[in-house]
């Protein structure tokens, strides 16, 4: 599984007035409690899309992780 326990979904309307849902997330629950929320790049434009965007998260394991390429500034 995914380091993240805890989901919502944040509703945004946008200045033209266009509403978008967005996934964020939380490993932990003092995380939740300050408000720390991790989002995901994805802009969804039902709150159905959102719902199957947390459960195909939920579906994936992270097996290894590590830096592939990395960018210096400068």
């Amino acid at each position: 599984m995914n380091k993240y326990k805890y989901f919502r979904v944040k509703k945004i309307t946008r200045r033209n007035g266009t509403v978008i849902y967005k996934v964020q997330a939380v490993a932990t629950l003092l995380e939740m409690i300050f408000g720390m929320w991790d989002s995901y790049e994805k802009e969804n434009e039902t709150l159905v899309g959102a719902k199957k965007q947390i459960g195909v998260i939920n579906e994936h394991k992270i097996e290894v992780e590590k830096v592939v390429y990395k960018k210096t500034v400068g």
